[in-house]
């Protein structure tokens, strides 16, 4: 039978060697490149405002993978430059619009006229503090 004292210590080595498990798998902090896509749409020749249809996140570990995609995607479209403007009102580029005709050749849709707007950052995630956590 164990006294109070080594049940409280088998706890505490069994949570720790579980993170130094943990951590020794995996880093802590991870990076890659985010594209937050918004795309857009009107029917060709329509005085009124483009649409949101769809928003999609696409994430790669490299630049390389990165621009290939984007290559795949929206190789010979319109491109112009997107812009994001900071709180001092300095305007920072920050991705691309793509514009393009489309058509949904499974529904033998009418052709529309697209934009797809591409945010493009480098994200850095880390672990959360759980002294935070309150459960």
């Amino acid at each position: 039978m164990q006294n109070k004292e080594e049940a409280s210590n088998e706890g505490k080595s069994s949570r720790a060697s579980a993170d130094t498990v943990n951590s020794a798998d995996r880093e802590l902090s991870v990076k890659y490149i985010k594209l937050s896509i918004t795309e857009t749409s009107k029917d060709i020749g329509s005085k009124e405002d483009y649409r949101t249809f769809n928003k999609s996140t696409e994430t790669f570990s490299t630049i390389d993978e990165t621009n290939e995609w984007l290559k795949e995607r929206y190789g010979g479209h319109k491109k112009d430059k997107m812009f994001v403007d900071d709180e001092k009102g300095n305007s920072h580029h920050t991705g691309f619009i793509f514009g393009f005709r489309n058509q949904d050749i499974s529904h033998n849709s009418k052709w529309w006229l697209q934009q797809d707007w591409v945010e493009i950052r480098e994200v850095t995630e880390t672990p959360m503090d759980m002294e935070k956590i309150k459960i």
